[in-house]
């Protein structure tokens, strides 16, 4: 794992085109996650508009999936100690 700000920049640099897709979604998805928290939102909230195509139809795997990604996000966040006792997320 990278050190270092140069480090992960050289990483990134090196990456294959699928790594790099990787990257970018694993970014977006913890971006997504920490707004999330900072806003409040319930997890239901955010997986029903991750889910949501083009048309506002909710599709039902996507967002069953995104359901349980949040919540293992959350349960490893409350088991690490950083969120409030209202499960809130104060950035520092």
């Amino acid at each position: 794992m990278p050190q270092t700000s140069a480090e992960l920049r050289e990483m990134v640099e090196r990456a294959t085109p699928e790594q790099r897709l990787a990257l970018a979604k694993a970014g977006i998805t913890l971006a997504v996650l920490q707004e999330k928290l900072r806003m409040g939102f319930t997890n239901e909230e955010v997986a029903t508009v991750l889910a949501t195509d083009e048309s506002d139809e909710v599709i039902t795997e996507a967002y069953e999936l995104w359901r349980q990604r949040l919540e293992q996000f959350t349960e490893t966040l409350n088991d690490e100690g950083q969120l409030n006792d209202d499960g809130s997320f104060d950035e520092e």
